[in-house]
């Protein structure tokens, strides 16, 4: 996407949605914790995606729209489809051409874009662990790990194996700890005995990220700085085993940076970088991220630098 091509923020609508249409989140101490580290534009951005996704989901517009297969809540591309702030629709990949809906909140209209799609993933073999990219340091609060220190990754570099299967890795065999359940991409991987963990510092990770953050990760298949934008986000059942969390941006990587950390100008953490998501209707891909903090939420484990 060519971010310079759209308004970003200036797309969200000015008021702020009613409290209502936020439904449990207004409860959460989280996101009263994120007010006052956010300017009002970024605020009133994450209160409507969190109410676009509460309606989204309780009306169960999913249903409606053939070969469905998940949404998230952004910027539309500005030069294929319009320079709109709405609902992603992401379907099978074999289902009809891309195509336009509506969908109204609080007294404003959205477009719900539909996007036949499918993911292209990053892994490359013989790179980093586990043929991708190792993001950051990890230690286990699990029961039974003994706070046992890993390397967090993109699980579908590793593969659906058994904890304690031998990963190989740049620095020769380590071993996988733990995967996170369900379709959560995100694993952890034990360094070889050579390896000494080096723990800097605490990571800080972000629960409620905005649309348009400038963000940036580093992978072994780009070896190099990659900056972009988030587009769009989804977020709605952040510690639910089966329902992932998705970070999408602007611009993607190479084959061998899945597992990357993705962070922001503040060194904050993001999310993992997978791959690619390639609409089919446009020919477009852009980046596909899971959600970091959903992934240490549910591996229960303490991120470091």
């Amino acid at each position: 996407m060519n971010t310079s091509r759209s308004h970003g923020l200036a797309l969200v609508p000015q008021q702020f949605p009613k409290e209502g249409a936020l439904g449990t989140f207004v409860d959460d101490p989280m996101l009263t914790a994120v007010i006052g580290t956010l300017d009002e534009t970024r605020w009133r951005t994450i209160l409507w995606t969190l109410a676009l996704q509460n309606s989204f989901t309780e009306q169960q517009w999913g249903l409606k729209i053939p070969g469905f297969r998940f949404a998230s809540i952004g910027f539309a591309d500005p030069e294929t489809e319009e320079d709109a702030f709405g609902i992603m629709a992401y379907t099978q990949a074999w289902s009809q051409k891309g195509e336009r809906r509506s969908f109204d909140l609080g007294g404003a209209s959205f477009p719900v874009i539909v996007r036949p799609s499918f993911e292209e993933f990053h892994g490359w073999p013989e790179v980093h662990p586990a043929l991708g990219t190792a993001g950051c340091w990890a230690r286990s609060r699990k029961t039974g790990f003994s706070n046992q220190v890993a390397v967090l990754t993109a699980k579908h570099v590793v593969g659906e194996i058994p904890p304690g299967t031998s990963v190989n890795t740049t620095h020769g065999v380590g071993k996988l700890l733990d995967l996170a359940p369900g379709s959560i991409d995100a694993a952890l991987v034990v360094p070889p005995a050579s390896v000494t963990p080096n723990l800097e510092g605490p990571l800080e990770t972000l629960r409620y990220v905005a649309q348009w953050t400038d963000v940036q990760f580093t992978g072994m298949g780009s070896r190099k700085i990659i900056p972009t934008k988030v587009t769009e986000v989804w977020f709605r059942d952040i510690n639910h085993p089966g329902v992932p969390a998705r970070i999408f941006l602007a611009k993607g990587g190479s084959r061998g940076d899945s597992g990357a950390l993705v962070v922001d100008k503040q060194g904050r953490g993001v999310a993992i970088y997978m791959g690619f998501e390639v609409n089919t209707a446009t020919e477009r891909a852009e980046g596909l991220c899971q959600h970091l903090d959903q992934a240490a939420s549910l591996l229960e484990c303490d991120l470091y630098h």
